[in-house]
């Protein structure tokens, strides 16, 4: 007999059991359905209102930002206007994403466990793939 996921109640079928497609597709819809949820819920933050002045250092609490960062910035002393993406860890641990708003460049950083230093920034390199 079948056994269910806690979270989303995807069905696990037992491996005596035949495979069945509207299962699949159960499920398929299931996970659809959870992440668009999630996504809709996380973008919720991102609409809040531009901060500008800010210093990088002081976002350490995980989620989307619409900053300008005038302190800690990935330019240097210039400024730096677009979107930090903060993932955060154990211990104090966390990474910050920013995506410039003028250009689409990524750089990333990362906050070392048990201390409050933050490593340089580093771009994040693309490649463009031709459609």
């Amino acid at each position: 007999m079948a056994s269910y996921t806690p979270n989303i109640n995807l069905k696990k079928p037992t491996t005596s059991e035949m495979y069945n497609v509207l299962d699949w597709n159960d499920n398929s819809d299931k996970i659809d359905t959870a992440i668009g949820n999630l996504n809709s819920q996380t973008w919720k933050k991102e609409n809040a209102t531009y901060t500008s002045n800010v210093d990088a250092n002081n976002y350490t609490t995980p989620g989307f930002y619409q900053v300008g960062i005038t302190t800690n910035s990935p330019y240097g002393s210039n400024p730096a206007y677009g979107i930090l993406v903060v993932f955060s860890g154990s211990s104090g641990h966390c990474q910050q994403l920013f995506i410039a708003g003028h250009n689409g460049n990524m750089y990333i950083r990362g906050k070392n466990q048990g201390t409050d230093n933050f490593s340089v920034w580093y771009r994040v390199t693309t490649t463009a793939i031709n459609t």
